[in-house]
C-alpha cells in the first residue's frame, strides 16, 4: 500500500510539473525584454557551422623547377624535390602506402601475408578493381616491371633503398606476386613503398586519384579520375604552376595565384589570417641530433651525456631559434610514430640534475664557476640557412652554465654535396659533439646510425647491445612484435645514449582557408588524404 500510494504522489507531482512548464511557455517565461511577444523566432547564424563537402575547384600548387615535360626521364621512380614527390603522389600508388603514423597501410596491395614456406618471403594480393589511366587493368605483370626498372636505375631512384630489402620478385599470378626478401620481418615491407609505372605508356599515366590533363613546362594540369579504386576526391582539378623558389611561391599565394604551398620557413606564421589563411604545422622525418665522438676517451663517459642533455634547454632553442616549428624528443623515432613510446623520455632540462652528475665524475666547479672540461662542438650553416649554427651557440651558452667550455666549429654544408666541409669534418673526427641533422627512413632502420659500418654513424659507436635490439626490430613478424622490439630498444636508448636526441623538426603548409577538411598532413606525402579534402565554393 505504501509503495502504491508512495507512486500515485509521484505521477501527480509529475503532472503538475508539466502543467507549470506549459503555463510558463505560454507566459513568455524567458526573463529577457520581448517587445513583440507575437513574433516568430528566428534561427541565429552560427559562424562555425562546417559546410558539406561538394565537388569541384581547382587547388594551385608551386611546380617543381627542374620538372620538364620533354625530359625522358620524366619518372615517378626519378624523385629530386618534395614538389615532384607532392605531384607524383597525386598519379601513381604504391604498393604499400605508410601512414601518418608511419605504419603499413594497403594501397594497390590490399593484403600481404608471410609464404608458409620461407619466412623471408611475402606473397602480396593486389585489388581487382585497379585500372591504369589509359583503361588497361592493373597486373602483377606491372609490378615485376617496376621493380625491374627501380633495379635498373639503382642509386639514381629515390626509392634505391628498395633495392636494399627485396632480393628478387615473382609473379605467381596476374594478381599475386611473390617477393623474396633481404630479412624476415614485418619492417621488409616498407621497401614496397614505390610507385607502380606501366610499361610503354605515355608519361603521367598511372592508376592514382588524378590523371594529367593539360602538360606544359609553365603549367601541369591533373583532373580528378573518376575511376580511381578508391572514392574519388572531391577537388576536381589540381595545377602545378612554375615557381623558381619557395620565396617566390609564396609571393604568389599572397598575389592570389596560388592557394596552397609547402614550406620549410620559420617564419611562415605571419601569413596566418582567421578566416584567410591557413598555416598548418606538419611533423617531418627531420631528427636534430648531437652527435657523441666515442673516440674521444671523455665522451665515453655516460654520465657526461647524461648531463649535456639535462643542460640543454630544448624549449628555449625550439622558441627562440625554431619559432615552435620543432618537437622534443629523447628517442630516435617521430614523437607521432606509432613505435614512438612517450614512456622512454627522461632527459628534462635541470641544470641541477646535470650539475650534480658532472660533479659525481669529479668535474668540480673552480674559482671562475666552470669546470676542467672543454668540448668542441661542430655544426654547420649554409648561405641560405645558419638556423643550425644559431641553435649550436645557444647549445654552448647553455653548456657553460653548467660549467662546461664549449669551442665551436662552423664549417659551411651544401645539401646533397658529399664533399661538403662540413661532411669532411664530421668524417676526420676532430671534435667531441656534433650537431648535424638526419631524414629517417620511414622503415624505421637505425642501422645506418648505430652500427659500426653504418654510413651515418660519424660517431664510431660500436654497436653494443644496440646491433641486437636493431636486429629484432628488423625480424619482428607483426605489429605487436615490433612495437615490444621497439619499446625495447628505445628503454636501452636512452640508458646508453650512443647519441643525443635533440627534436624533430615541423615544416609548414600556407594554404587557403576556403580549403577544407585537412586534417593531419604530414611528410613526406602532405596530400596523401586528399580524398577528403574539399574546397568551399558558397
Amino acid at each position: 500500500m505504501k509503495n502504491s500510494a508512495i507512486n500515485n504522489l509521484l505521477r501527480t507531482a509529475a503532472i503538475m510539473l508539466t502543467l507549470f512548464s506549459l503555463f510558463l511557455t505560454a507566459c513568455g517565461g524567458n526573463t529577457t525584454a520581448n517587445p513583440d511577444a507575437s513574433a516568430e523566432p528566428t534561427d541565429m547564424p552560427s559562424e562555425t557551422a562546417i559546410p558539406s563537402p561538394a565537388s569541384g575547384g581547382t587547388l594551385s600548387l608551386p611546380m617543381p623547377e627542374n620538372i620538364s615535360v620533354n625530359n625522358p626521364d620524366y619518372s615517378p621512380l626519378l624523385v629530386y624535390t618534395e614538389e615532384m614527390l607532392q605531384l607524383f603522389s597525386l598519379v601513381y600508388d604504391p604498393l604499400i602506402a605508410v601512414d601518418e603514423s608511419n605504419m603499413l597501410v594497403p594501397s594497390l596491395a590490399q593484403s600481404w601475408t608471410q609464404d608458409p614456406e620461407n619466412e623471408n618471403a611475402w606473397l602480396v594480393t593486389l585489388r581487382k578493381e585497379v585500372r591504369w589511366h589509359s583503361g588497361e587493368p592493373l597486373t602483377a605483370d606491372d609490378v615485376v616491371y617496376t621493380y625491374s626498372t627501380l633495379y635498373i636505375l639503382g642509386s639514381e631512384s629515390y626509392y634505391a633503398s628498395s633495392l636494399n630489402n627485396i632480393e628478387r620478385v615473382e609473379k605467381v599470378d596476374d594478381l599475386t606476386l611473390r617477393f623474396h626478401m633481404n630479412s624476415a620481418g614485418l619492417t621488409a615491407l616498407y621497401a614496397l613503398n614505390f610507385p607502380v609505372i606501366k610499361e610503354n605508356s605515355d608519361r603521367l599515366v598511372g592508376t592514382g586519384a588524378y590523371k594529367a590533363g593539360s602538360l606544359s613546362d609553365e603549367v601541369i594540369r591533373l583532373n580528378v579520375n573518376n575511376d580511381w579504386w578508391d572514392r574519388p576526391p572531391y577537388i576536381q582539378t589540381i595545377e602545378f604552376l612554375a615557381r623558381p623558389t619557395n620565396d617566390t611561391a609564396l609571393a604568389s599565394y599572397s598575389a592570389g595565384q596560388l592557394n596552397f604551398v609547402p614550406t620549410a620557413q620559420l617564419a611562415v606564421g605571419k601569413y596566418s589570417e582567421p578566416g584567410v589563411t591557413v598555416v598548418k604545422d606538419m611533423m617531418t622525418q627531420n631528427m636534430e641530433v648531437l652527435l657523441v665522438n666515442h673516440r674521444r676517451l671523455v665522451m665515453n663517459q655516460t654520465n657526461l651525456r647524461r648531463a649535456i642533455i639535462h643542460a640543454i634547454n630544448r624549449s628555449q632553442i625550439i622558441t627562440n631559434i625554431y619559432m615552435n616549428r620543432a618537437r622534443s624528443s629523447d628517442v630516435p623515432f617521430p614523437p607521432d610514430s606509432w613505435l614512438y613510446d612517450s614512456n622512454a623520455t627522461q632527459f628534462n632540462y635541470n641544470v641541477q640534475t646535470a650539475s650534480t652528475l658532472l660533479d659525481g665524475m669529479g668535474y668540480a666547479l673552480n674559482g671562475d664557476g666552470m669546470r676542467s672540461i672543454t668540448l668542441t662542438l661542430l655544426t654547420s650553416s649554409t648561405t641560405e640557412n645558419t638556423t643550425r649554427a644559431e641553435a649550436a651557440q645557444l647549445i654552448a651558452s647553455q653548456l657553460e652554465q653548467v660549467g662546461i667550455t664549449v669551442n665551436i666549429v662552423t664549417a659551411s654544408h651544401t645539401y646533397g654535396d658529399t664533399q661538403s666541409e662540413f661532411l669532411l669534418a664530421l668524417e676526420a673526427g676532430d671534435w667531441d659533439i656534433a650537431l648535424a641533422g638526419f631524414n629517417l627512413n620511414q622503415n624505421n632502420d637505425l642501422s645506418p646510425y648505430l652500427t659500426q659500418d653504418g654510413k651515418n654513424n660519424y660517431g664510431n659507436y660500436l654497436g653494443g647491445s644496440m646491433n641486437r635490439l636493431i636486429e629484432n626490430m628488423r625480424d619482428a613478424a607483426d605489429e605487436e612484435s615490433l612495437r615490444e622490439c621497439a619499446d625495447k630498444f628505445q628503454q636501452a636508448f636512452t640508458e646508453e645514449l650512443p647519441f643525443i636526441v635533440l627534436y624533430f623538426r615541423l615544416n609548414s603548409v600556407v594554404y587557403s582557408a576556403d580549403l577544407k577538411g585537412v586534417d593531419v598532413m604530414r611528410e613526406p606525402l602532405l596530400m596523401r588524404n586528399i580524398k577528403g579534402w574539399y574546397l568551399r565554393t558558397e
